[in-house]
């Protein structure tokens, strides 16, 4: 996440709130609503990253995980294979931008 914020021109870090000329690490939940960040890889994506990694409502798996709150019986291949699937989707977010967004047309009514 760091790297996609880093990618387009966001900080990265921001000064240590205690300890003079010393920076501490954005964390993934304030990249993750950043409104560059949404725009980027799309609000659908931003909402299942969120939703997945950092919102209290959702899953919020880097917490779980990071700070060892789940335990490790609750850990279940559909999880590994959510978190596949965002670094695949965090590996491609760049051709989300390139790739032309389908025009809709109504169909007509007989």
């Amino acid at each position: 996440m760091r790297k996609l914020a880093g990618d387009l021109g966001l900080p990265i870090t921001r000064p240590h709130p205690a300890v003079s000329e010393r920076s501490v690490a954005i964390g993934m939940g304030e990249i993750l609503y950043n409104e560059k960040v949404v725009a980027a890889v799309g609000p659908d994506v931003a909402l299942h990253l969120q939703a997945l990694y950092s919102d209290p409502r959702g899953m919020n798996l880097r917490n779980e995980i990071a700070h060892g709150l789940m335990d490790a019986g609750q850990f279940y291949w559909h999880l590994g294979n959510l978190i596949v699937h965002s670094l695949l989707l965090l590996g491609l977010w760049k051709e989300f931008g390139r790739r032309p967004k389908p025009v809709r047309t109504p169909t007509p009514k007989q």
